[in-house]
């Protein structure tokens, strides 16, 4: 167990050697341990207790102390805690099976030392801190963060020269082992002792805490007496040059930040050669990122970034620079039979130097399975100098499940393919773990959150997907309420009902439990942009990017924040550029050819959306794209076939009610698309005007009250009077001047005008675009303001943006509509959108479009 590359002769001999150094140490061990020639066991009657479980047992105390905001009680748990440290574990036994315990203990108390000196300052016991910053060191004498502590801690006590003369003993100590100077940091603390900048006075109810909830070692009962002392005298010395980076402040306050802890873990290599263990490979691969993610001081690159270099010539400096990394982990993975072997390799990728390696040989199980990447990122965290919480340990060490056959089938979910049949292949696989393994917790949070991506993904309805995805995240919750998926998926299904408060809870607990969660943090820069705060969406978008570079959502994702800032051509250049780089991306072309329509280049969207659905052919949604476009150009034949396609690729699930009802329309069948939409009674869509036109003809007709009682079903707030209109969400602008129109036409003027005062409003805070400037026009005609709708028309134009002729058929411009000047501009206008639908039609003869694919079986 303890020596496996041994032979057995060596292993007894290790063994006897092992005995004999634990009986000089602990000369009680006679009483703990059962020894003959054939065994050795531990003696179950012996009376004893662990100090090492005891130091543990204070920490909780002290972490549970401060979060019930108790700062004395967890002032003295750490006091005690630190107590039972008394350096390096058993520091005579050199085997490899110890080391990893004895940095972890090492680190705890680090952590703790750090945590009471803090809680020292805070309560004004400077004596303290200077006392324990000592300690710390005693442990760490090399670095800096400790320094630092006591220099404050002396400064704050209003000890200037005991201050300077810790500075003084720390640049010594650095520049004999390591040859460096005290950082940046450290320096301006020293000018800002010299300036007596840092003082403090000690609270006159600053004293020693109460009394501990656990006893102290003062107190110790015979049974504690007898307890093996697993802690020895501390090291003063040989920490070494990485116990440097272990922390670093950032800023002369004394909050930590660590060096460069960031990572990519490359795609592992599949030893076994064959293809079906591909996937197995892959997903150990995933499973270990996932662990390693949940190291807050570790910044992690998502799978997607790293898959691209699977089989790459690049040299790992090179991947490293692309990535942004410093650290780059190297593996293979080998199932024979009923073993499995990972192999792997920690790389500066820098300098090249390999900073840890090792290989894992176990029988083939899950518990093994994770087992082992639970060893390689407590490895890889101790190798990059992170120190572990206890609750990113425990979350490290969670077991998901030990079903290998769930476990195999979570992993095909997982690699398979962000599209519209890949998106039926995960729901296939994740429904096959749960079903062998119902307690699978991530197994639940993955489906739930395919099922509710699908709304976005294939237009399903909203309603049907959270119903699907609702029992799933309750029930991943229920098994595993620290899971970040789960969290990630309550907060996208939030998002769905439109409960900005409750996502954004749900999205910040994610982030909190998984820093490095890319999903969460792109997720909430879509609530956030959704909301108007485009500064902050944009740092989470790019914030998603950097831990997931090449993940193309992200991409088009910071494109619209971009533009929501106003920055429309830096927005295009990174679309254009990744559009050249990803010229089978769905995603991609469907934002460039959504930008090209803001811009009015009509025949570039119509290029870049055809290349959308030619990359996708699956999606119905991009089929309604298409129509779209085609509808703008009053194309009526094209977009009839477009959103018939759409109608043919939804199959069982069916189109949104706007798009069937907007079908039926262009069809000519007006009374079943009336009798439906009073079936359904649909909200209004962006960029598809059903419910508009719905009113539009019940107003041309006569029935004006019939147009209201429709938004009356839809959105009865809306026509309250002091109904006051919350965020600048662009879909909320389109419904402001629509139901300002149904309120002219009955004459509510009051009504119409308080729509229409805070649609100005909002437009004025959003970048010009065609739709913001359509909502401009829109009010325009209906204040029955000539001057103001050329003026609108015309920079429009300006913006190379062609006007809307179809618009003038509408009601807001019936007063305006005998206007002969009116009537002369959209004419023209009409004639305009003429011209671009021969112009569509002449790109498609000419070839200048994706051709377009056939209808997928599935």
């Amino acid at each position: 167990m303890f020596w496996p590359e041994s032979d057995e002769k060596q292993a007894l001999g290790n063994l006897r050697n092992v005995i004999h150094s634990l009986r000089q140490m602990l000369p009680e061990a006679g009483s703990f341990l059962l020894i003959d020639n054939r065994q050795i066991a531990w003696n179950a009657n012996a009376s004893y207790t662990l100090d090492v479980d005891l130091f543990r047992d204070h920490i909780k105390v002290a972490e549970a102390a401060l979060e019930e905001d108790r700062p004395s009680s967890a002032i003295e748990n750490y006091k005690i805690a630190l107590e039972y440290y008394r350096g390096r574990l058993l520091p005579a036994f050199y085997d490899n099976w110890l080391e990893r315990e004895r940095d972890r203990l090492e680190r705890e108390a680090v952590q703790a030392l750090s945590s009471l000196v803090g809680l020292l300052k805070e309560e004004g016991v400077f004596e303290g801190a200077i006392s324990y910053s000592k300690i710390w060191i005693q442990i760490n004498e090399l670095n800096e963060t400790c320094h630092y502590a006591l220099i404050e801690a002396h400064a704050l006590q209003g000890d200037r020269a005991a201050a300077l003369a810790a500075y003084q003993d720390c640049e010594t100590q650095l520049m004999k082992e390591l040859g460096v100077e005290p950082s940046d940091v450290l320096k301006a603390l020293k000018q800002k002792v010299l300036r007596n900048e840092i003082s403090g006075v000690k609270p006159a109810s600053a004293k020693e805490p109460v009394a501990a909830p656990l006893a102290s070692p003062s107190s110790k009962t015979d049974t504690e007496k007898k307890r093996p002392r697993l802690f020895w005298k501390p090291l003063l010395l040989g920490i070494g040059l990485s116990a440097l980076a272990l922390w670093w402040f950032a800023t002369p306050t004394g909050e930590a930040a660590p060096e460069d802890k960031s990572i990519a873990i490359l795609p592992f290599e599949n030893r076994s050669m064959l293809e079906e263990d591909r996937f197995f490979t892959d997903g150990i691969h995933g499973d270990l990122l996932t662990q390693i993610s949940h190291i807050g001081e570790i910044k992690t690159i998502s799978r997607t970034s790293v898959i691209g270099y699977r089989e790459t010539n690049k040299n790992l400096r090179q991947i490293g620079d692309e990535l942004g990394v410093s650290n780059i982990l190297e593996g293979d993975v080998q199932r024979a039979g009923e073993q499995v072997r990972i192999n792997v390799q920690l790389i500066d990728a820098k300098t090249d130097a390999l900073l840890w390696a090792e290989g894992y040989t176990r029988e083939l199980s899950a518990e093994n399975i994770f087992s082992i990447q639970s060893e390689i990122a407590e490895e890889i965290a101790a190798a990059l100098h992170a120190v572990l919480s206890p609750q990113e340990r425990e979350r490290i060490e969670k077991l998901p499940t030990s079903n290998l056959a769930a476990l195999e089938a979570y992993y095909r979910g997982i690699a398979e393919p962000t599209s519209t049949t890949g998106y039926l292949q995960k729901i296939e696989h994740f429904e096959r773990a749960i079903e062998l393994d119902p307690e699978f917790a991530l197994a639940h949070a993955r489906l739930a959150w395919v099922h509710l991506k699908q709304v976005w993904m294939t237009s399903l309805s909203i309603e049907e997907q959270v119903a699907e995805s609702e029992p799933l995240i309750n029930r991943a919750l229920e098994l595993d309420p620290e899971s970040s998926a789960a969290y990630d998926a309550l907060g996208l299904l939030w998002r769905r009902k439109d409960d900005f408060e409750k996502s954004e809870a749900a999205l910040l607990k994610a982030i909190e439990l998984n820093p490095n969660n890319d999903m969460a943090h792109s997720t909430y820069a879509n609530e956030l942009g959704d909301h108007g705060e485009y500064e902050k969406a944009l740092r989470h978008v790019l914030k998603a990017r950097e831990l997931n570079p090449y993940e193309l959502e992200y991409v088009q994702q910071e494109a619209q924040a971009l533009k929501n800032l106003n920055r429309i051509d830096e927005a295009l250049l990174l679309l254009e550029r990744a559009a050249r780089e990803h010229p089978d991306s769905a995603i991609i072309h469907r934002r460039l050819g959504l930008f090209y329509q803001s811009k009015g280049l009509e025949e570039e969207a119509l290029i870049a959306n055809r290349k959308a659905y030619a990359a996708d052919p699956g999606r119905p949604q991009l089929a309604l794209v298409l129509a779209k476009t085609y509808s703008r150009a009053n194309a009526e034949e094209e977009e009839i076939f477009w959103r018939e396609r759409a109608a043919e690729l939804s199959g069982e699930t069916d189109l949104d009610a706007n798009s069937r009802i907007r079908l039926l329309l262009l069809k000519g069948e007006l009374d079943e698309a009336d009798a439906l939409w009073w079936k359904e009674k649909p909200g209004g869509v962006p960029g598809d005007i059903t419910l508009l036109r719905m009113t539009g003809r019940d107003i041309d007709a006569g029935q004006e009250q019939r147009a209201l009682k429709r938004y009356e079903e839809v959105y009865p707030e809306w026509l309250e009077p002091d109904f006051i209109l919350e965020g600048s969400d662009k879909d909320d602008l389109w419904l402001l001047s629509e139901i300002a129109g149904s309120l002219k036409a009955v004459g509510d003027l009051d009504q119409m005008n308080h729509l229409l005062d805070q649609l100005i409003v909002k437009l004025e805070a959003l970048p010009e675009s065609n739709r913001t400037l359509n909502q401009g026009l829109r009010a325009a005609a209906l204040w029955d303001d000539k001057k103001l709708v050329f003026e609108i028309a015309a920079r429009k134009k300006v913006l190379g943006l062609v006007p809307d002729g179809n618009m003038f058929p509408y009601f807001w411009f019936n007063t305006l509509r005998e206007d002969p000047e009116v009537q002369a501009f959209f004419a023209e206008t009409l004639a305009e959108q003429e011209s671009m639908a021969e112009r569509f039609r002449a790109m498609e003869a000419a070839g200048e479009l994706a051709p377009i694919p056939d209808v997928p079986e599935n």
